[in-house]
């Protein structure tokens, strides 16, 4: 039971850095003045245009190579950073970026069988760094978005002041090699910069191999590990959550 447990942590450490890898990306976007001239491998110039106090850009495509072992592919209709509406209200002060209809996929290298015949290594006992490796990548690409978030931004923003990433409608998928493990899909996705959440709503579908779970509310939060799924009750019922850990059981690596 212990190993199971190491494994759905494991696994879940994965979608929690691949969620966080794809708000590094967003901010990541920040730095660049202009995308013709410092643009990441793959990635295609997008059109861009300005006016007031917001930064628009339309047809976003986007490459980039995370790693040895992964790429990640975004595209979306339409990518904007403006003030942040509280209630019926825009803060001057805080900014928000926003993203329509965007597709993410996360492509990992599938793992190479260990070599076979006389000559092959002995196994060794893998390290506790080995172990934790999920962990370390999490970490990694929380100290990355640390720095991002301290970069300049588009001209005339702040990055230090942006707290939030909105995307609507979202779609995630992850795969290894040719084959999917995981996709995520959800009227709207949250990534809340200052608490480190993520957070996806309105009508969430979540497949992972054959298990299958839709709600109206799946939260990540990389600081405790957690994963859990809402949904809503009835008109006098109410709503209820459950650890979507076994979810993951399924995904292999």
């Amino acid at each position: 039971m212990k190993a199971k447990s190491r494994r759905n942590v494991a696994r879940i450490s994965i979608l929690m850095a691949a969620c966080v890898i794809v708000g590094v990306v967003v901010i990541s976007l920040f730095r660049h003045t202009s995308f013709d001239s410092a643009k990441p491998k793959g990635a295609s110039p997008p059109s861009r245009a300005q006016s007031g106090d917001q930064s628009l850009i339309r047809g976003l495509r986007y490459s980039a190579v995370l790693g040895d072992e992964s790429q990640i592919f975004i595209e979306a209709d339409q990518f904007r950073v403006g003030k942040k509406k509280v209630g019926f209200l825009r803060v001057s002060v805080l900014n928000e970026a926003e993203i329509t209809n965007a597709r993410i996929k996360i492509v990992r290298e599938p793992a190479k069988p260990p070599p076979q015949g006389p000559d092959a290594p002995q196994p060794s006992t893998p390290k506790p760094e080995q172990k934790e490796e999920a962990n370390i990548l999490l970490d990694s690409a929380k100290t990355f978005l640390t720095e991002m978030e301290s970069s300049k931004a588009f001209p005339g923003l702040s990055s230090a002041k942006i707290v939030s990433v909105k995307i609507a409608p979202i779609e995630l998928q992850i795969y290894e090699g040719n084959h999917s493990l995981l996709k995520i899909s959800a009227g709207q996705a949250g990534f809340d910069l200052k608490n480190r959440k993520i957070v996806f709503k309105d009508r969430v579908d979540l497949s992972a191999g054959r298990e299958l779970w839709t709600g109206d509310e799946l939260s990540i939060d990389p600081q405790s590990g957690g994963v859990i799924g809402k949904k809503k009750g009835g008109a006098t019922a109410q709503g209820s959550a459950e650890d979507l850990s076994r979810i993951f059981s399924s995904l292999s690596r």
